[in-house]
């Protein structure tokens, strides 16, 4: 008996402990769904936020869109309107002028109307006195009629016949000068300060450097020029005013690398070779300018002088074609003119001589 009482009290217990075991497993159940939908409303109501948001802004955009286009609009019709106030002041002004010009015109024709009033009144009186004047006094009056009436057109045919010749004669010099002009060739004009020459590969540039340079000062220091060794591949540059060290220079680098032995002495060598070199073609371009021309002159010298022309420039040009232009120009000229065109061709040809 007093076992089934302690089984009794212990099923009890047991029970009792499930139950309140049961209760507060459901109370936590309870408590998760109410946190659960707690967040879930929280959820819901900052969506619905953002929602609103976002449409607030929807219609914020649309209405400032819509603002910006009824102010492009607006600016658009003020344009219009501006444009049609500035034509319409323009017009205005024109049917002022014009309104101007027919009251002028009107008054013009006022001052003719009563000028041929006065006339018609004066040939009337003229031919109601014709019975009594004789014919010499008809005459007379004609004659001062014709006159006043012609003498506007006689002054213009005046002034016409004394500046016929000399439109006649400027119009003859523009027709010489251009006919001369036509008739000549110009060359293109060369570079006044550099020259460049090809060189067969890069190793070529050390060896014309040559040790410390050495090669390079006595090439510079011999003809007073400047080598540009690094300026552009597979060539060097010869810089120099003066145009015959120029050309002197570039003869003697030309046969030092083609002799392909570069040193200072070589370089000595072949710089006395070029300046002698370049002394025969001074000569033979003056002397091929003197055929060209046909003009004959007492001395060597003048012909050295002439052919040095080829190698100074005057204005961007070289000097011997200038010359050489303006002899042909002053032959032609001269021709067209009647005079002696060899003594033309001669001034013009030596003008330069002093450069």
């Amino acid at each position: 008996m007093i076992a089934f009482f302690i089984y009794f009290g212990l099923g009890t217990l047991i029970s009792y402990l499930f139950f309140l075991r049961r209760v507060k497993s459901f109370g936590e159940l309870h408590q998760s769904q109410i946190a659960t939908f707690e967040k879930e409303t929280l959820l819901r109501v900052q969506n619905a936020q953002i929602q609103a948001e976002m449409e607030c802004q929807k219609k914020v955009l649309s209405f400032e869109k819509q603002c910006h286009e009824r102010s492009l609009a607006l600016q658009l019709k003020e344009s219009e309107m501006e444009h049609e106030r500035q034509r319409f002041s323009q017009d205005r002004q024109v049917l002022a002028r014009e309104t101007k010009d027919v009251l002028e015109e009107k008054e013009c024709l006022k001052q003719q109307l009563v000028s041929i009033q006065g006339l018609q009144l004066d040939y009337r009186n003229k031919l109601k006195s014709i019975c009594h004047c004789s014919e010499e006094s008809i005459k007379e009056d004609l004659k001062k009629e014709l006159h006043h009436q012609c003498s506007g057109e006689l002054q213009y045919l005046r002034k016409t016949l004394l500046d016929q010749p000399e439109a006649d004669i400027r119009a003859e010099a523009q027709r010489v000068l251009i006919d001369s002009i036509q008739r000549l060739v110009t060359r293109p004009i060369n570079d006044m300060s550099s020259t460049i020459v090809n060189i067969p590969s890069e190793d070529t540039k050390g060896r014309i450097i040559g040790r410390e340079g050495r090669n390079i000062k006595s090439f510079e220091s011999r003809t007073g020029t400047t080598l540009m060794i690094d300026e552009t591949p597979g060539s060097v540059l010869i810089s120099s005013f003066d145009p015959i060290r120029r050309e002197v220079a570039k003869i003697a680098l030309e046969n030092l690398i083609k002799d392909g032995r570069i040193h200072p002495a070589g370089i000595e060598e072949n710089v006395q070779r070029a300046e002698e070199e370049m002394k025969k073609t001074i000569y033979k371009k003056g002397e091929t300018a003197l055929m060209k021309l046909g003009i004959i002159v007492p001395s060597s010298e003048v012909t050295t002088l002439i052919g040095k022309l080829n190698y100074r420039y005057s204005y961007n040009q070289n000097t011997l074609d200038h010359s050489m232009e303006v002899a042909r120009c002053c032959s032609l000229l001269a021709s067209e003119l009647g005079l002696n065109p060899e003594l033309a061709k001669r001034c013009g040809f030596f003008h330069d001589i002093g450069k």
